[in-house]
């Protein structure tokens, strides 16, 4: 059978040793996404071990595989799981036995000091640092200069500069960016007057602010200057242009376009997109 791990990953963590990181008995990093900023980890705490306060920028969640911990939600022990949303402050989180638990970050978290201040920030960055000084403990930490600017595969895109794709079904894009990491991907979407879009669903969430023109959705009309929020599982009968319209698209997801029976005909996502902008160079 196929597999396209796209960088899929089975982490086997007991072949990986623990990182001592000064403030936990030791963490094992499973993953860290530049593109999200989300990171997992395996965490020791040791008995007595207290970690500061701190507030969650990005929610987390947790399971306790050993021991357990007591946080300002209770106490957590062995089996239990924890959620905590973004924006949420923590006191002192203290561990009375030896504690190993699974810990899934969405977002950077601030350390605070007595003061309530943050002098520290626990990030994908900071993570990633730990990693590297723990693969070579004896390198130079790496000092950026003043102004420096790490674009982190951010992007200007020059859409003047793009050239019109037609996309199959009547209307022409322009791509301006995809991602596998998430399935995300931004488009401008050019369509004439009296193009119908397909019936679909919204497998993910998705947003349009209209530039020219308009179009006619199950929302209502919606014409220049306009912007369109659709939740996941948004289904749409067919969309109607009634004059030229411009828009941007940005789409967190698949969009599952419909036969006249309901099923499945196609789905438009970050893998079909990259097909049809890797067929278009290839033609020219």
């Amino acid at each position: 059978m196929y597999f396209d791990s796209l960088g899929a990953a089975l982490v086997r963590t007991n072949e990986l040793d623990w990182i001592g990181d000064g403030i936990n008995g030791g963490i094992k990093m499973l993953r860290i996404s530049s593109e999200t900023g989300w990171f997992a980890a395996l965490i020791k705490g040791r008995a007595g071990q207290v970690n500061p306060p701190h507030t969650h920028i990005g929610p987390a969640c947790f399971y306790v595989i050993e021991g357990g911990f007591d946080y300002r939600g209770g106490s957590a022990r062995a089996g239990d799981w924890v959620w905590e949303p973004a924006g949420a402050v923590h006191p002192a989180t203290s561990h009375p036995v030896d504690t190993i638990y699974l810990a899934n970050v969405f977002g950077p978290v601030l350390l605070h000091d007595k003061d309530g201040k943050e002098p520290a920030v626990l990030d994908w960055r900071s993570s990633q640092a730990m990693v590297d000084r723990a693969k070579n403990p004896n390198g130079a930490r790496i000092k950026r200069p003043q102004g420096y600017f790490d674009p982190l595969n951010a992007a200007l895109v020059r859409t003047n500069e793009l050239e019109w794709i037609d996309d199959g079904i009547g209307n022409q894009i322009k791509i301006l960016r995809i991602n596998k990491e998430t399935g995300y991907f931004h488009i401008l979407i050019k369509a004439p007057a009296g193009q119908v879009n397909p019936p679909h669903t919204h497998l993910g969430p998705a947003d349009f602010y209209v530039l020219e023109g308009g179009f006619d959705y199950r929302g209502g009309s919606a014409r220049a200057g306009d912007w369109v929020y659709e939740p996941t599982g948004a289904v749409h009968d067919a969309t109607t242009h009634p004059m030229d319209t411009l828009y941007i698209a940005n789409v967190y997801g698949p969009v599952a376009f419909h036969k006249p029976d309901g099923s499945i005909a196609s789905i438009l996502d970050w893998r079909s997109l990259q097909a049809l902008a890797d067929r278009t160079a290839s033609t020219r």
